[in-house]
């Protein structure tokens, strides 16, 4: 599957369900992704005018372009808190289908979670440099241009509300300021790209989810044909 597949611009990777276990290490545990759907936006047919010979016509036109520096991941969690020792035998164990927490993704497969923050402005830039978003309009700093997001915990780790670099992904009315929380986190090597959970909430495909989570991702010239592997944790509180 070529990058292209992964950027969006309603091209989208579907998460159907993330299965996961929190254990008493109070960490994010990673998570199993089953992949259900992968697409991207078509190219728009061109525009046409008729032309005569001698004119000069004055001409506006617009269009729609899929970023070259993002994917997008939504779906739906489910999962366990377990009680279980370091050899994973169980004592107990509760089911949980609509579950309150965070979907992770770092391009990292180790992350040092006690020393997780928010994502300060010199490694968001460097995220950029990276990602060779530069100063484009779809560059992470155009991006995540808000500091508006619940307050929540990354295990013992406290992160306090409006305080992280944030945006929403959208609904299926094309906005909103209220569900899809998206928060910009770092442990001081790696970016964390986080999404907090919501319960059935109206996605942009109209139907419902429980998260919808942006990732940063270089498809610029000859690196859109190669792919990136995103690894993923996921907590309920």
């Amino acid at each position: 599957m070529g990058r292209g597949l992964a950027w969006i611009a309603i091209a989208v990777l579907v998460l159907s369900a993330i299965a996961f276990v929190k254990l008493a290490s109070a960490e994010p545990s990673g998570g199993t992704v089953n992949l259900v759907e992968s697409s991207r936006k078509s190219a728009a047919n061109p525009g046409s005018t008729a032309v005569a010979a001698g004119n000069v016509t004055e001409v506006t036109i617009s269009g729609t372009t899929v970023t070259q520096s993002w994917a997008g991941f939504y779906g739906n969690v489910t999962g366990t808190i377990v009680l279980a020792d370091s050899n994973d035998h169980t004592f107990y164990d509760w089911s949980v289908t609509s579950p309150q927490g965070e979907v992770y993704a770092s391009r990292s497969n180790s992350i040092t979670w006690s020393n997780i923050q928010c994502a300060s402005d010199t490694e968001i830039a460097t995220e950029n440099s990276n990602l060779n978003m530069g100063s484009a309009a779809d560059n992470i700093t155009n991006t995540f241009n808000q500091q508006s997001h619940p307050a929540f915990y990354v295990g013992t780790v406290s992160i306090a509300a409006n305080t992280c670099k944030s945006t929403n992904a959208y609904n299926a009315s094309g906005s909103q300021n209220s569900d899809f929380y998206n928060v910009l986190l770092s442990d001081g090597s790696n970016i964390v790209y986080t999404a907090i959970l919501e319960q059935d909430a109206n996605n942009f495909k109209g139907s419902t989810s429980d998260f919808e989570l942006l990732v940063g991702e270089d498809g610029h010239g000859t690196a859109g044909a190669t792919t990136t592997t995103y690894y993923f944790w996921v907590e309920i509180e």
